[in-house]
């Protein structure tokens, strides 16, 4: 997880020189790794629901922000998404969703 400058950075260090990179994709917003956010919940659920495929809820869920972001003002772009495979940490990440989920109903209802 980086910031473009970073990413470009780290693609430089193990480039030769004349190599080109990939584009890398900005972020309508900045998130915070690991930090729960319900507009990351809510894309892993409808991500799921629309694919019947299970993403990672730390990494995949923003990565999907950016590109469907990035699809919505490049329609006709042409787009190989690679799913990473690694689902072990939605165990430990639905647990602090569920907990994280509670808080919020609770607190709402509390006004």
């Amino acid at each position: 997880m980086g910031d473009s400058d970073y990413l470009n950075r780290q693609f430089a260090s193990h480039s030769s020189g004349s190599d080109s990179f990939p584009t890398i994709l900005p972020l309508p917003k900045k998130f915070h790794f690991g930090k729960l956010d319900i507009q990351l919940f809510r894309m892993w659920e409808i991500l799921e629901q629309k694919t019947g495929v299970v993403f990672d809820l730390l990494y995949d869920t923003v990565g999907w922000v950016a590109l469907l972001d990035y699809m919505a003002s490049h329609p006709d772009a042409q787009v190989i998404y690679v799913h990473q495979g690694g689902l072990l940490g939605n165990e430990s990440m639905l647990l602090r969703y569920q907990r994280f989920l509670a808080r919020r109903e609770i607190n709402r209802h509390q006004f």
